[in-house]
């Protein structure tokens, strides 16, 4: 009787420390999640930006991780970058319609235009009472390839 208790306290002993490193195996960097989720969540977007990129360049398959990358992208218009990680995040096989359209205004921003109105068409597909995007599907694509050079688009904020 006495051995199997020391066998049980042992095997209790042993399972905890067990899933004690199990768990700390799936967050290594938990510091810089928790810091990087804070930043994104008081839209201090520069600053998720510098500490997720290194969180989702060491794991892209964090899939939470690279679209607050990516939306942070889009709040400080950086678009070359956000159409980097939408495209990345439009790739996978369970699509969310926002990314499609994040995806969509990061091709008409890098003047990807045809495959902008694409995008929105697929974006329309699942949403399809959206107005902007019908709007874009039906410009006259011909008149913004015309005249690309002859104007600037500037924010003012």
């Amino acid at each position: 009787m006495r051995n199997f208790y020391k066998t049980f306290i042992g095997l209790i002993t042993l399972f905890s420390l067990n899933g004690g490193l199990y768990a700390a195996s799936f967050q290594p960097q938990d510091g810089k999640y928790k810091k990087a989720v804070q930043a994104y969540q008081n839209l201090n977007y520069a600053s998720a930006i510098s500490l997720l990129k290194p969180l989702v360049e060491q794991d892209s398959s964090r899939v939470e991780l690279v679209e607050m990358l990516a939306y942070s992208y889009k709040m400080v218009k950086d678009y070359p970058n956000t159409l980097r990680w939408y495209q990345f995040l439009v790739a996978d096989k369970n699509i969310k319609p926002e990314w499609l359209l994040y995806f969509a205004e990061a091709l008409a921003n890098n003047q990807q235009y045809e495959k902008s109105v694409n995008t929105y068409r697929e974006y329309l597909k699942k949403v399809p009472k959206e107005k902007r995007a019908s709007s874009f599907v039906n410009a006259n694509l011909q008149s913004f390839e015309e005249n690309k050079g002859h104007w600037i688009v500037q924010y003012t904020n």
